[in-house]
Order: structure tokens, then sequence, then C-alpha cells
């Protein structure tokens, strides 16, 4: 789970962070169970947390097997990798980079593709042309390493992937998804018509 501001702390207290909680809520003060930005206090400041949006676990494949890592996206704007099995306490990310300009709240969808995982979040993508900003979808794409590698994409080969993926799906279990991945523009960011079919309109317009 992901947690939100605290208020005139001093010492950190649980909160602008990721928690690993046991099958009875338990929280459990092993750094490998938690996991809080080195700034979390300037964080708390700025209501810049990470509570915006729930961590999401991602399975990517290295050449020595399946690395098991989690995504969580905060409001200030910055993806951090984690390792799934030792959170890494305060400042343990394994890898932290900036990928959108505006705060992030959300709930992002992930897709594998071979070894990686990319993941589709709605926020202007700090790496995009400014002029595809607007349109307010980014995708990630996450790969296996030490620390793991992560750089913004195309949505358009996001979804090409996706329809290739789909259509192998569909020779090996003879049942086709491929029709689920919409045409985008080039870029980082996608057309309204290519929003609409990643943000589903049963879900009614984002708040903020």
């Amino acid at each position: 789970m992901a947690t939100g501001n605290t208020f005139g702390a001093t010492t950190w207290n649980d909160g602008e962070a990721v928690i690993r909680l046991s099958t009875d809520l338990h929280r459990s003060t092993d750094k490998r169970d938690f996991f809080a930005p080195p700034n979390w206090r300037a964080l708390d400041q700025r209501d810049a947390d990470l509570g915006g949006t729930n961590p999401i676990p991602l399975n990517v494949q290295s050449p020595n097997g399946p690395q098991a890592l989690l995504l969580a996206l905060g409001k200030d704007g910055n993806a951090y990798v984690l390792d799934r099995n030792n959170l890494g306490g305060i400042g343990g990310s394994l890898l932290t980079e900036t990928v959108s300009s505006g705060p992030i709240r959300t709930a992002p969808a992930t897709y594998p593709v071979g070894g990686d995982a990319f993941v589709a979040f709605q926020g202007p993508g700090a790496h995009c042309p400014q002029t595809a900003r607007s349109t307010e979808l980014t995708v990630l794409k996450i790969g296996p390493g030490t620390p793991p590698t992560m750089g913004t994409v195309g949505v358009e080969l996001f979804a090409a992937r996706a329809r290739q993926s789909s259509r192998q799906l569909m020779d090996n279990r003879i049942r086709s998804y491929g029709s689920w991945a919409p045409r985008a523009t080039a870029g980082c960011t996608a057309s309204e018509a290519t929003r609409a079919k990643f943000f589903s309109p049963e879900a009614g317009p984002r708040k903020r």
C-alpha cells in the first residue's frame, strides 16, 4: 500500500511511503517491508505524496531469471522502482526518475512484452515534446538489470507491441485479443481517441 502526508512530523512516521502489510495488517519495522523517499519531509510540505496511486507489481525477465519489481508513482512526478522482496527502507529504491511534469494521480495499466513491462499512466510525460503533453497519456518501458532500466516510449510503440503480443496469444491459444490495442499517434502521448480506449467512460472523469 502507499501512504499520504503526515503533518508536523520531525521524524519519519509512515508517511510518503510504500508499506508491505502482513495478512493480519501488522506493519513490520524491517526495511525490507517499507520504502520512503529520502526527501519525505519536503514531500510532506508540498503535498506531493505517494498516496495518489497504488503501487503496481511488475515481473521482468533477466538472463538470470525473473526479477520481481514494484513501481510507485508519486505526486512529485517521480517513478520509484523497488525490489519487491526488499523495499529498501528510506531512500532504498533501485531507480528513481522524474517521469511526469505534473502530479500523478491515477490507476496505471501494465502490459508485459517479452522480458519488459510497459506501464501506461495518466499524466503529462516529463520527457515528451511540449506540444504532446496536453493529452496526458504517458507510457514507461521498464526492463531488467542492476539497476533496472526505465524510459518513456511512444504510445504507438506500446500499442504495436501489445497488438503483436496479442497475435501471438491468438496463435497459441486460438483466441484473439488483437482489437483492444488502439491506433495511436506517434510520440509520448496519445490522441483523445486513444485515451478513450485506455480510460473507460464507466470510470468517469478523473477528479483532481
